[in-house]
């Protein structure tokens, strides 16, 4: 199971590399991981324990997508239930997360 999730990690990075690489007419796509502490609707923010501490992240309704374990998409509530103090990967377009997927380690 954890071959199937760094191999899907692996190759979302690959996809999007050209465009961590700074290409200039595209956007930079980020990630960082942590544990999840708590997902707002209103206003769409995500807080992360880090390791430097708590962060607070906006997220887009109905444009972030959250995925589980097995990549399945699910909705902003559910995985807060499933994934609450669980580890994390936000990945970024700028500064709005685009993208959490549910890690395990």
């Amino acid at each position: 199971m954890k071959k199937i999730i760094l191999s899907t990690i692996l190759v979302i990075l690959v996809v999007f590399s050209p465009l961590v690489s700074g290409a200039e007419n595209g956007p930079a796509f980020h990630d960082l991981s942590g544990y999840l502490v708590s997902l707002d609707k209103t206003p769409p923010t995500i807080k992360l324990a880090t390791g430097s501490g708590e962060k607070k992240f906006h997220w887009i309704l109905g444009k972030t997508g959250f995925f589980g374990h097995e990549g399945q998409e699910i909705e902003a509530s559910v995985f807060l239930r499933r994934f609450k103090h669980s580890s994390v990967t936000l990945v970024f377009e700028g500064k709005i997360v685009v993208n959490v997927f549910a890690t395990r380690f």
